[in-house]
């Protein structure tokens, strides 16, 4: 299990968002196709159901530097 496995105390766990699944899913696809793993198949076959085992992982000090940079780029457009 990734939750026991990863340190959250420096990163943290996402469910995908629309956009990183569909990027997952193409990824998945191609690897299938290029190695025709029975994985890859089983996964794509039941994709509905096992987009929920994927998970993103985050660099909580990068989740930080973006928050900031966007804080002050609201700030640059409020005229602050």
């Amino acid at each position: 299990n990734i939750r026991q496995r990863c340190n959250q105390e420096s990163v943290s766990l996402q469910a995908l968002d629309a956009k990183d699944a569909a990027l997952v899913q193409d990824l998945v696809v191609r690897h299938t196709e290029l190695t025709n793993s029975p994985i890859g198949h089983e996964i794509l076959d039941d994709w509905q159901h096992k987009l929920h085992d994927f998970v993103k992982i985050f660099p909580n000090d990068l989740r930080r530097v973006l928050a900031e940079r966007e804080e002050a780029s609201d700030l640059e457009l409020a005229g602050g």
